[in-house]
């Protein structure tokens, strides 16, 4: 039989070996790119910390520039246009103290909520019946509410007040009257007009002491008519 000859496969070793200069031109990209990345951070993240620190003096100043101007505005006051808005002003001013809120107060009912099953009575004829509940209310007891209001204005200094007759209806309600500068005293009922929709309540004033020690009674605000 004839034998083909023995070839030897060619060496590839070295064959594709980069040269020198590709493994430096390799290395310097890397470093550039590297370097890019590394530089482009930082630089991103003080750009950033100063726009922040921008933002946040700017907005300091805002806020500071914003308190100065309500304070001056609350410190201005204000000055009437015309002779009449003037003269409203004052009115309201002068009468202001005199006047009173009126808090009406009752004794409600408080009721309890439980639940009951309405066919629990046949169960002696029909035997069993099934589970069915239904909500009921009982009255519990009564508890103080507040459930309305009005205004009036002191006319006396011993404490008479003039209101609206609607506003003291109600027999079995009590009234309390809430002053301009906060203090309420329990109120009761003098008169009520037949035709005209006013009444009178008093109120008790308080004692106190004068400059030579004595004990007296503290005078009301009042706002005169007529």
């Amino acid at each position: 039989m004839y034998e083909l000859p023995k070839l030897d496969p060619p060496k590839l070793k070295g064959l594709f070996k980069p040269s020198s200069r590709f493994r430096s031109s390799s290395r310097l990209v890397l470093i550039i790119v590297f370097s890019s990345i590394v530089f482009g951070f930082l630089g991103g993240a003080l750009g950033s910390s100063l726009f922040y620190f921008q933002i946040k003096d700017y907005l300091n100043k805002a806020s500071n520039n914003n308190n100065q101007f309500v304070k001056q505005e609350s410190l201005t006051s204000y000055t009437p246009q015309t002779s009449q808005e003037k003269a409203i002003i004052d009115v309201v001013e002068k009468s202001s103290p005199a006047v009173v809120s009126i808090i009406i107060s009752k004794d409600m009912p408080v009721y309890e909520q439980y639940y009951e099953n309405p066919f629990k009575e046949y169960e002696k004829f029909f035997g069993p019946m099934p589970e069915f509940k239904i909500p009921r209310y009982k009255k519990k007891g009564v508890e103080k509410k507040e459930i309305g209001g009005g205004t009036g204005f002191i006319v006396s200094k011993d404490g008479l007040v003039l209101t609206n007759k609607h506003v003291v209806l109600d027999e079995d309600a009590e009234y309390t009257v809430l002053t301009n500068d906060g203090r309420r005293f329990s109120a009761r009922v003098l008169a009520k007009d037949p035709v005209q929709d006013l009444a009178v309540i008093k109120i008790e004033r308080e004692k106190s002491v004068n400059g030579e020690g004595k004990m007296v009674l503290r005078p009301f605000p009042t706002l005169s008519l007529g």
